[in-house]
């Protein structure tokens, strides 16, 4: 591998990393910051201990703050790990060695039920793009997903937040 390339594939680890800490660290501030609200409000402070058991506010805390982070976590790391053992498996054959991480970052960002757009784009943009090339350049080439990966995302997002304020997509949120 060039020395450009093994940079790329280093950064590319840690702002995977840098990522999970930024959405745990997130979670975690709201997780406080919930905590505290409720302890300085009469009302709500009934459900803090010792009024209460501390498992209500971790159940609360769980499923509106860690949940959707959590799930699209494993999710990312599965996708992860799949996708460097089948590369691995096939010398190479799927991805560049910096591409599965991309594909995490995009799942991680995207997050649930973001990611089942995600992929339905990643099925039809490269498609898209190869007829659109061959009606072009009359020439049949295999098209790289390099660039693809987080540009997609950022279209599955828009999309996310647009398919947010019907009903249906509603029923799919953690």
């Amino acid at each position: 591998l060039l020395f450009n390339q093994l940079v790329i594939i280093r950064l590319a680890k840690y702002f995977y990393i840098f990522l999970i800490l930024i959405f745990f660290g997130y979670s975690a501030y709201l997780t406080y910051f919930l905590y505290q609200l409720w302890s300085h409000n009469d009302f709500s402070k009934y459900y803090l201990p010792p009024h209460q058991s501390i498992a209500y506010f971790i159940q609360y805390s769980f499923f509106h703050f860690w949940s959707h982070f959590l799930a699209a976590l494993i999710f990312s790391l599965l996708i992860l790990f799949l996708a460097k053992y089948f590369n691995n498996k096939h010398d190479n054959r799927y991805f560049w060695p910096e591409e599965p991480y991309f594909l995490a970052m995009a799942i991680l960002i995207v997050g649930y039920p973001g990611w089942l757009i995600y992929f339905g784009m990643i099925l039809v943009a490269p498609l898209l793009f190869s007829i659109f090339y061959f009606l072009l350049s009359k020439k049949i080439e295999r098209i790289s997903y390099y660039y693809f990966w987080l540009s997609l995302a950022v279209g599955a997002i828009l999309i996310n937040k647009w398919l947010s304020q019907f009903a249906f997509w509603g029923k799919l949120v953690i």
